[in-house]
């Protein structure tokens, strides 16, 4: 599914409204994607009231990380990151 991964690895996007008359831009929240950190290829935040804090993370290595119940996601991938490239 390419396109998909294509979408998530986007930071931003720019849309319109159903009557092409307001423009919108959409930002990502997700810390990794605006770091450019070289190993993310992809990613998803989100937030639940069960889960908390969520996010999964697609590496170019082809190792995929899911973080859940999280107060810091993106610094809980990182460590997660740093010890997948440290094995």
């Amino acid at each position: 599914y390419e396109q998909i991964g294509d979408i998530l690895s986007e930071t931003s996007a720019s849309v319109r409204s159903l009557n092409k008359k307001i423009p919108h831009t959409l930002l990502s929240n997700n810390e990794l994607l605006h770091k450019k950190r070289a190993e993310v290829q992809s990613g998803k935040t989100g937030y639940t009231k069960n889960a908390g804090g969520c996010m999964i993370t697609a590496l170019k290595t082809g190792e995929v990380i899911v973080v859940l119940g999280s107060d810091n996601r993106a610094g809980d991938t990182q460590k997660l990151i740093q010890q997948i490239t440290n094995n």
